[in-house]
């Protein structure tokens, strides 16, 4: 998923973990 935020571009990395699913953000811009 792409959003701005703050006119800059957040990506959303959802990673599928055994039992934990990680959320990683990677602000660019």
């Amino acid at each position: 998923m792409l959003e701005t935020c703050g006119g800059h571009v957040s990506r959303h990395i959802v990673s599928e973990i055994p039992g934990i699913s990680r959320v990683i953000y990677d602000i660019t811009g």
